[in-house]
């Protein structure tokens, strides 16, 4: 169903990130790393594209791309941080050592 929202709708980032979370729950990572690149590519400041994308790099070993992302969410949230950060943070630390708080 994403698939057609894309096709249909292939400016709408939200939904690049959606199919990209969808990909990745599936273990199609080639074509979920594609889905948030387009996200990210529309919209570069997608929380939710940020946060999938850092989990899809843990989940292929890939930590200092995760963190990346991690820190590009602190910079995007600020201070006060947001939900995505928070959750890409915990993932990070679940698979490794605690990750310091900005």
């Amino acid at each position: 169903a994403l698939e057609l929202v894309v096709v249909n709708r292939p400016d709408n980032a939200d939904a690049h990130a959606w199919l990209g979370y969808s990909l990745r729950r599936a273990g199609r990572y080639d074509a979920a790393l594609q889905a948030y690149d387009e996200a990210l590519r529309l919209s570069p400041r997608n929380l939710a594209a940020r946060e999938y994308l850092g989990e899809a790099y843990l989940a292929l070993g890939r930590r200092a791309d995760a963190m990346s992302q991690l820190l590009e969410l602190d910079r995007l949230c600020g201070v006060a941080s947001c939900e995505e950060a928070r959750q890409l943070r915990h993932a990070i630390e679940a698979q490794h050592a605690p990750v310091t708080e900005r």
